[in-house]
C-alpha cells in the first residue's frame, strides 16, 4: 500500500534553492509537491524551515526506509513528518473546476474592497508575520499551506445566534460558500489537499486533521482575497469550525514543476 508524507526540512549546511530529486530522501519516491522558504504565519514553532515536500512512496518498505533515513541524517535537523491521506484526483479536479468556473463567470460578483478594520482580517499580535509576507521582496506566485484542526462542535460568538450552523461540516461549508468564489475570481487553484492521518514527527505537539495547499498567482493577489469583504463575510463560520490555536499556516514559494 502506498504512503504519502509531508516532510518539513531544515538543513544544517547551506543549500541552493534548486530541488535535487537525486537526494536519498526523494530517490525512491514520487514528489507530489515541493516548495521553499516558507513563512510561518499563524504560530511560531521556532524553526526556519528550508523546504516542504509532499512525496508518495509505493510501498511500506520504502516508506519505512525514508523515516529511518531522516532520523539518521545529521544534515536534516530538525524535521517534521505528517502522514497524509490525499483527496482523490477526481475530487481535486472537481474543486479546481469550480474555481475556474467562478473565475470565468461574468455574472458572479465578488467584493474585493478591503475590510475597513484590519484587526478583523488578522489580529494585531500576528500583524508582523503577515506584513513580512505582504511587504517582502518576493511578490510572485505563492502557495498557502493550511494545516487544520477542527472543533467537535461549532463554536460561535453569542451575537451570531441567528446564523449558527449545527455541525462542523455545515459551518465550514458556509465559509467556503463565500471563500470559493473569491479564490476563483483571482485565479487560485488547489495543488493538493486531504486529511492528515498522523503526525509522525513534530516540533509541536499537535495532531492535525486536514491540509490544503492553495496556489495563488501572486502575493498581491492573495492579499486581495485575504482582505476582501466577500471572504470576510464567511470568516465567522471558519472560526467556528476550525481550532485556530491548534492549526498552522505557511506561505511558501513553490518549485514551478510542482505547481498546479
Amino acid at each position: 500500500m502506498s504512503k504519502t508524507i509531508c516532510v518539513f526540512l531544515h538543513y544544517q549546511d547551506a543549500k541552493s534553492w534548486t530541488i535535487d530529486t537525486k537526494e536519498e530522501i526523494f530517490k525512491e519516491g514520487k514528489i507530489i509537491w515541493a516548495g521553499y522558504k516558507p513563512i510561518q504565519l499563524e504560530h511560531d514553532d521556532g524553526v526556519e524551515w528550508d523546504e516542504i515536500v509532499v512525496v508518495e512512496y509505493s510501498n511500506e518498505e520504502l516508506y519505512n526506509d525514508v523515516l529511518k533515513y531522516l532520523a539518521h541524517e545529521s544534515n536534516i535537523n530538525p524535521y517534521q513528518v505528517l502522514l497524509l491521506e490525499p483527496t482523490s484526483p477526481k475530487e481535486l479536479e472537481m474543486r479546481n473546476t469550480m474555481l475556474r468556473k467562478a473565475r470565468d463567470d461574468p455574472n458572479l460578483s465578488v467584493d474585493f474592497t478591503p475590510a475597513s478594520d484590519i484587526d478583523k482580517v488578522y489580529p494585531s499580535s500576528d500583524r508582523y508575520k503577515w506584513e513580512k509576507l505582504f511587504n517582502g521582496d518576493y511578490q510572485n506566485d505563492i502557495v498557502m499551506i493550511n494545516l487544520s484542526k477542527f472543533y467537535d462542535v461549532p463554536k460561535y460568538p453569542d451575537e451570531y445566534k441567528g446564523t449558527r450552523k449545527k455541525t462542523i461540516e455545515a459551518a465550514f461549508a458556509a465559509y467556503t460558500t463565500k471563500a470559493f468564489p473569491t479564490l476563483g475570481k483571482i485565479g487560485a487553484q488547489i495543488d493538493t489537499a486531504g486529511g492528515v492521518l498522523a503526525t509522525l514527527v513534530s516540533v509541536r505537539d499537535i495532531n492535525y486533521e486536514g491540509y490544503g495547499f492553495v496556489h495563488y498567482p501572486s502575493v498581491p493577489a492573495f492579499r486581495k482575497i485575504f482582505t476582501s469583504k466577500t471572504r470576510l463575510e464567511g470568516v465567522v463560520h471558519q472560526l467556528a469550525a476550525k481550532n485556530m490555536e491548534l492549526g498552522d499556516g505557511y506561505a511558501i514559494r513553490p518549485y514551478k514543476e510542482f505547481c498546479f
